[in-house]
């Protein structure tokens, strides 16, 4: 999958797990900005600046926490 710099960017936040790419380089951690994948982060070799990257292509979709995954539902015998 080849990505332009149009539609990804790199993150430098919080600790995160290191990743191997192929080149043995540590992955860096970028965002999608696709249609399909909007906001979804994937590591992805360094090299791919100077256009010799080796493939390495991982999503990174950490677990939610169980507050992020409430979507306000209500059981409906909750309700008076």
């Amino acid at each position: 999958m080849s990505l332009s710099s149009s539609n990804a960017s790199t993150l430098t936040s919080s600790p995160l797990p290191s990743r191997i790419c192929n080149c043995g380089l540590e992955a860096i951690l970028k965002t999608s900005f696709t249609e399909a994948n909007f906001g979804r982060h994937f590591f992805s070799c360094v090299n791919y600046k100077y256009d010799k990257p080796c493939g390495y292509f991982l999503w990174y979709d950490p677990e939610m926490c169980h507050h992020g995954t409430d979507n306000g539902h209500v059981e409906q015998s909750m309700l008076p």
